[in-house]
């Protein structure tokens, strides 16, 4: 078969599925691309013929495509701030609008030489990881409730090449810092479970019935892990330090009070590259 063939099958079963035709053509292309090791190998290469044993693994990542699994999932693989992260069941996917924290926390660091920054609730470790790629004097704590998440975390550390300024802490749940002990931060980042439980049945299929709900749901209202981390947090950052968070779409005029009623300076909401709220800043009140 033909990799143009391949390509406008695929295309075709997925989105008489319940993909888009935007969202098929992604899945598929992924797919396609990492089985074939070269990007957009379908324009590039239409007429290639697959081998049978190309042709099987293709066919069988497609059928994972087809029962709902996400695409990064199938190729074990996702890029996120330019570098690639090792990518499964173990975390949540890490997706283009956690960017906008790691951006603002470089930003932040960048002339501040060494300095101690903690990712909690970490999952994969992207957000982290890229930020310890981008300040080479920085150290980090990631810590996360699930020891999966934890270890997906370490492996993708070490496959980045920055293990050796990681400590690596597994977390238990409703107590953020508690697993910290003494330490004392000069930033914490963290992307913690936000979504309401009501919201469950909206979700993609993808999303709701393979990426893991202890990363999702928030509670009732979404805002149970914010009432936990405006508390805990306080206690292990330096009088100087910083706190950034992402939350949801519409979330932030419920999360500034629940941190201003627990001390916390809040900074105005910041958007992402699709000007939705997407992080809350905090500081400690002088």
């Amino acid at each position: 078969m033909q990799i143009e063939t391949a390509y406008r099958d695929a295309v075709q079963q997925l989105q008489e599925k319940y993909f888009s035709r935007a969202e098929a053509a992604a899945a598929v292309r992924l797919v396609l691309d990492h089985l074939m090791k070269e990007d957009y190998v379908h324009l590039k290469s239409p007429e290639k013929v697959l081998s049978e044993q190309q042709l099987e693994l293709y066919q069988s990542g497609l059928q994972r495509l087809l029962k709902g699994h996400p695409a990064p999932y199938v190729v074990g693989k996702r890029e996120f701030h330019g570098h690639t992260f090792i990518c499964d069941e173990r975390a949540l996917i890490p997706r283009p609008e956690s960017e906008t924290l790691v951006e603002l926390a470089i930003a932040h660091f960048k002339d501040k030489g060494k300095v101690l920054l903690a990712d909690l609730g970490c999952g994969s470790g992207c957000i982290g990881i890229s930020v310890a790629c981008e300040l080479p004097e920085a150290h980090f704590i990631s810590t996360d409730i699930s020891a999966e998440a934890l270890e997906l975390t370490r492996e993708n550390a070490v496959a980045l090449g920055v293990a050796d300024r990681f400590q690596f802490i597994q977390g238990a749940a409703g107590d953020w810092t508690g697993p910290l002990g003494k330490v004392l931060l000069d930033g914490i980042l963290t992307n913690p479970p936000y979504i309401p439980n009501v919201q469950r049945p909206n979700l993609q299929p993808s999303v709701r019935d393979f990426e893991p709900d202890v990363a999702l749901f928030g509670g009732s209202d979404g805002m149970n892990e914010h009432h936990h981390l405006a508390r805990q947090c306080r206690a292990v950052l330096k009088p100087e330090g910083h706190l950034w968070s992402e939350i949801g779409d519409g979330q932030f005029d419920q999360v500034q009070p629940i941190y201003e009623e627990a001390g916390w300076k809040v900074f105005p909401a910041i958007d992402d590259f699709a000007g939705i709220e997407r992080v809350l800043h905090a500081c400690l009140k002088p």
